[in-house]
C-alpha cells in the first residue's frame, strides 16, 4: 500500500548512521500511517499528530521528527497518493538538529520547498 522512496541526490553526503536513523524513522512513520488507514483514517485526514506531521509546508511537504537518544533529526517528506489503495512517501531532506540553532532546519526546508 505505502512505500518509501528517497531522493538520493539529497543524501549523498549523509552519514551511514544518520541514514539508518532516517530509515528507522520512516518505517515508524509507515507503521503509524498503516494504523490510521486500518481505522479508516486516510493520511489527508490526520491532524494533531506530531509523530506523522510535525510541521506542514506548501506543495504537500511535511516535516517529521525522528528522535533517537543521540541523533535528533528532522526529515522533510511528501506523501503522494496514487489512488485510493496506493501511495508512497518521498523523502527529500534531513537535518541533524543541533542545540546551538534548533530552528535552523525550518528555513532550510522552506527554501527547498519554495524552489521545488
Amino acid at each position: 500500500m505505502c512505500d518509501v522512496k528517497y531522493i538520493e541526490k539529497n543524501f549523498k553526503k549523509t552519514s551511514r548512521e544518520e541514514k539508518e536513523v532516517i530509515r528507522k524513522g520512516m518505517q515508524k512513520l509507515l507503521n503509524k500511517i498503516h494504523l490510521y488507514e486500518a481505522d479508516g483514517i486516510r493520511f489527508e485526514q490526520i491532524f494533531n499528530d506530531d509523530s506523522v506531521k510535525y510541521d506542514i509546508l506548501p506543495k504537500n511537504f511535511f516535516i517529521v521528527k525522528v528522535q533517537t537518544q543521540r541523533i535528533p533529526t528532522r526529515v522533510l517528506y511528501r506523501f503522494i497518493r496514487i489512488n485510493s489503495d496506493n501511495a508512497y512517501i518521498e523523502v527529500h531532506k534531513s537535518y541533524l538538529k543541533k542545540h546551538t540553532d534548533p530552528q535552523k532546519y525550518i528555513g532550510i526546508f522552506e527554501n527547498y520547498v519554495s524552489n521545488y
